[in-house]
């Protein structure tokens, strides 16, 4: 199943799938696609120790942004939640997150019977002050993602996680006799003195 991982390498969006591998599946794989293997991001669920890991790995997946239509410009409204290209380097792009500050709409153009947007879309990146400028065919609809909508795969490694620390906060201390009885003699004596 497709999903979208925002990478811990670069905090971009990517496209991509899970597997676990392991022993009962102790680690998850994520795999980018269009990447090669060498490229692939690993989390071993014995570096997540408390539950705020488990959900912040949770919050690095999400369903597949939709692509905006050249007919989206005139629907969208600002404050809207985008996923959208932002130049990196000379040659490459990469997908961040943005807030939609507001529309420049121009007049679209028409290729046959086909409409063409040629607005431009003014950003608020959410990792960076700089202000974001981009057109239609480099943004995204981000998708608000249910756990049930997420791969069963991601949904049973976060719960395998959640569950092996919520086992460790509920295990009794488990203390020798001998641990008892000393601790108890330290008690008694603190409460019967005057």
């Amino acid at each position: 199943m497709a999903l979208e991982f925002r990478s811990y390498k670069d905090d971009a969006w990517y496209d991509a799938r899970v597997m676990t591998e392991g022993r009962g599946g102790c680690r998850l794989r994520i795999k980018f696609f269009n990447f090669g293997d060498d490229e692939d991001e690993v989390v071993h669920a014995k570096h997540l120790k408390k539950l705020e890991d488990v959900d912040a790995l949770r919050s690095r997946f999400r369903n597949i942004s939709i692509q905006f239509q050249d007919s989206d410009c005139s629907r969208v409204e600002p404050g809207l939640l985008v996923c959208a290209a932002r130049p990196v380097g000379a040659n490459d792009r990469k997908f961040y997150d943005a807030i939609l500050k507001e529309v420049v709409h121009e007049e679209h153009r028409f290729v046959g019977v086909e409409q063409v947007c040629t607005c431009s879309f003014i950003l608020d990146w959410n990792d960076s002050a700089e202000p974001g400028s981009c057109t239609i065919e480099n943004i995204c609809r981000v998708q608000n993602t249910a756990d049930e909508e997420l791969d069963p795969v991601l949904i049973s490694f976060l719960n395998q996680a959640r569950e092996k620390i919520e086992s460790t906060f509920c295990n009794p201390l488990r203390i020798s006799s001998a641990a008892a009885y000393d601790l108890r003699k330290r008690l008694t004596a603190s409460f019967s003195q005057p």
